[in-house]
């Protein structure tokens, strides 16, 4: 470092300085902050200038000190599998339509997010069921729609009317879970309905790679 700040005195000081007999040889001939980094060419300072230990995390910028806790926890992969981030990210597979005239009684696969990465996750699905063609029950009947998200083995369930009275009625189904995944694994959802057949759209599937997610069963 002091031989990087005699250079810079030097070449800016030309030989005016050389001439006035005044030379730099020792950083305590510099008052604090006499010299600033607008003074300092740009590569001028490299890494082999700076002593080991002699710029730390509280000397950088803020923005610089968060990229380098992200990246050594992205290096521990505290809480997850071997190689698991810290850092979220996030994953969707979607299908805006289908199938089609799914008949009832028998579950059909809506969506497929092929081969999840391992790492720990909080998974979420979504589709839309309407009866289709329309519903032609009985006015004191209706018809149910049943959707499970399967996450390698891990289920959540969702159930609506999709008709009632004889008359369509479309229904949002939402299912969510969390996941440790030790291996690649597909994530899917399945619906069935009781009576009419039906038709699915907007179906997503998005998977939140997260640090860990702790799991336990409660009482009310």
């Amino acid at each position: 470092m002091v031989v990087a700040v005699i250079a810079l005195v030097m070449s800016t000081a030309g030989t005016g300085l050389a001439a006035s007999g005044v030379l730099i040889r020792h950083s305590s001939q510099i008052r604090s902050r006499v010299i600033t980094g607008s003074n300092i060419a740009l590569g001028t300072i490299k890494s082999g200038n700076l002593a080991r230990g002699s710029v730390r995390q509280a000397n950088l910028d803020a923005d610089l000190r968060n990229l380098i806790l992200a990246g050594a926890a992205n290096r521990a992969g505290a809480g997850g599998p071997a190689g698991a981030s810290n850092v979220s990210s996030a994953v969707e597979a979607y299908r805006k339509s289908g199938p089609q005239k799914a008949p009832p009684g028998t579950p059909a696969r809506i969506a497929t997010m092929h081969g999840l990465a391992p790492g720990v996750y909080a998974i979420f699905g979504k589709t839309v069921i309407a009866a289709e063609p329309q519903p032609t029950l009985a006015n004191d009947l209706h018809s149910g729609a049943q959707c499970a998200l399967d996450a390698a083995g891990d289920k959540d369930v969702a159930s609506a009317s999709i008709a009632v009275s004889a008359r369509n009625s479309p229904s949002t189904l939402n299912m969510q879970v969390t996941r440790t995944l030790d291996r690649p694994a597909d994530v899917t959802i399945e619906c069935s309905s009781d009576y009419s057949s039906f038709s699915a759209t907007d179906s997503t599937i998005i998977a939140i790679k997260v640090a860990n997610a702790p799991k336990s069963a409660v009482g009310g």
